[in-house]
Parts: C-alpha cells; sequence; structure tokens
C-alpha cells in the first residue's frame, strides 16, 4: 500500500508541476525514478494519465477522470498518518507557507 500512496503522490506533483522533470526535482527523485513510477502507474490502472510533449505534460482524459479520486487517496492517507501521530503524542505534519517571492527572499 505504500508504494501505491508513492505513486499517487508523484502522480499529483507531475500534475502539479506539469512537468516530469521538475517533478523529480521537487520530490528528489531522478527523472528516470519518475517516469518509472509514471509508467506503473498506467500499468496499473491500463490507460495513459498523460499527454506527453515538449513542453511538458497534460492530463488524458481518463487521468482528469481519476485525479480527484487520487487527491482523496492521498489526502485520507495523511489524515491517517496525523491521527497515528496524535495518539503517539508525536508532533508532526507539514506546514504550507504561501507567500510572494519578494516578501520571502527579505522575511523568509
Amino acid at each position: 500500500m505504500n508504494m501505491l500512496i508513492n505513486r499517487y503522490e508523484i502522480f499529483l506533483k507531475v500534475v502539479e508541476l506539469g512537468n516530469i522533470t521538475r517533478a523529480s526535482e521537487a520530490l528528489n527523485y531522478t527523472q528516470s525514478g519518475i517516469s518509472h513510477a509514471i509508467a506503473a502507474l498506467e500499468k496499473e490502472t491500463g490507460f495513459s494519465l498523460f499527454i506527453r510533449s515538449s513542453n511538458g505534460v497534460t492530463l488524458t482524459e481518463n487521468g482528469k477522470r481519476i485525479l480527484e479520486p487520487i487527491q482523496n487517496l492521498v489526502n485520507q492517507q495523511r489524515n491517517l498518518a496525523q491521527s497515528i501521530f496524535n495518539i503517539n503524542n508525536v508532533i508532526a505534519g507539514t506546514i504550507r507557507i504561501g507567500t510572494f517571492t519578494s516578501v520571502s527572499a527579505q522575511w523568509l
């Protein structure tokens, strides 16, 4: 199950960034590793998830159809992990900060 979640998180990052190379950099994976994870997910689903071009990738219609369920699954897994941390009195999680480049360069 953990490997599936990982593939789903990779899928979401590629969707978010629209580029396999940028996703690999953001996730600290090799480009090949991201490509293999996407290929494995495409094999698992039985259909192509992305249209690849020189400008990056875009979702296929089938990819668009499974985007929301994958987002829900990843969010549920994160909620479960947070609940486990809370039960064990462990302080852990992710903090997301939205900012502008001009602000973050000076303050963060």
